[in-house]
């Protein structure tokens, strides 16, 4: 992604991977090409290349700049599947069911409280 019209106070790292942020979820912040040519290129990653907005308006020490944003070429990684029930893809729900947690209290039980009802207890 190529952003044109960048102000000079958000010439830094962390302000280009806020910038990057507004799209997305920032991958990269080519600094190398910035100082170079003057144009601020960020790796973004994105669900959908056609949300991207053409422009934002950023305000920073107390002005607003507009910042025009140019996808510069959309990579397909992988095919995500968002109604998959295994999303980590470690096996552990085979069977379509979530799982339930154990209390502390199943796994170890000598560490069990003597009185779990504390209103029962007299002072």
């Amino acid at each position: 992604m190529t952003i044109t019209r960048v102000p000079r106070v958000l010439w830094s790292f962390l302000p280009l991977w806020a910038v990057g942020s507004i799209i997305g979820a920032t991958q990269k912040v080519d600094m190398v090409h910035l100082r170079a040519t003057g144009q601020v290129r960020i790796l973004v990653a994105v669900l959908d290349v056609k949300k991207i907005p053409k422009q934002a308006d950023v305000c920073a020490i107390s002005s607003v700049y507009r910042l025009f944003f140019k996808p510069d070429e959309a990579i397909q990684i992988n095919d995500f599947d968002l109604d998959a029930n295994d999303l980590l893809g470690d096996g552990d729900n085979r069977d379509g069911e979530d799982r339930v947690m154990k209390d502390a209290e199943d796994l170890n039980p000598k560490h069990k409280d003597p009185n779990p009802n504390p209103q029962d207890s007299t002072p």
